[in-house]
């Protein structure tokens, strides 16, 4: 059996690449049209589906719509004019869900009916490969439901699955009660 370890600055860039605590900004290297930008490789690795993009040419609604990270070509849609060689600036924003059974690979099983709605979630720089939400989320108005996953996603209300994990315990949610989680109640581990 062989066991490898993963430095601590790895998993630590692991996480951020994942769950970035701030906005990143990349310099394209050339425009291949006018809804698609190129970086280098190693630029696109941290550029994620979903994410909204600002910088020259984009008047409104800049959205990563496809990234291929063997090229480091990047599509985007909004509001385009001309897209130039210059820098670009990328955010994520992450919105919490909650999910009766595993959400599986895509978000499925995800609670439904009241006044559910996926809430916004920000995280901390990692540490040692962690990353904890840095607000907390209020599900309010919730259906009766057994809560047992929880799960993120890159838009408010649908596509674009970003992760999930199990609850430490189930909750049971009665009809119109609120589901909260405090600031730093949600972690996000990489492993090494």
């Amino acid at each position: 059996m062989t066991q490898t370890y993963c430095p601590t600055d790895t998993l630590n860039a692991m996480a951020s690449a994942a769950f970035p605590s701030s906005t990143i900004t990349r310099a394209s290297s050339a425009t291949n049209g006018t809804t698609t930008l190129t970086f280098s490789v190693a630029d696109s690795l941290g550029i994620l589906v979903g994410m909204t993009v600002t910088g020259a040419g984009i008047s409104s609604g800049g959205l990563v719509t496809a990234v291929n990270n063997s090229t480091g070509v990047v599509t985007i849609s909004g509001t385009i004019t001309t897209l130039t060689n210059s820098n670009y600036v990328f955010t994520l924003t992450l919105s919490g869900s909650l999910h009766t059974t595993t959400p599986g690979f895509t978000g499925a099983n995800e609670a439904s009916g009241g006044s559910y709605a996926r809430q916004s979630e920000t995280f901390g720089a990692p540490a040692t490969g962690v990353v904890s939400t840095t607000n907390a989320q209020n599900w309010t108005n919730m259906p009766a439901a057994t809560i047992a996953y929880f799960g993120q996603w890159r838009s408010t209300t649908s596509g674009n699955w970003h992760a999930g994990g199990i609850l430490g315990s189930s909750l049971t949610v009665p009809s119109g009660a609120t589901a909260a989680a405090a600031i730093g109640a949600i972690t996000a581990t990489s492993g090494g």
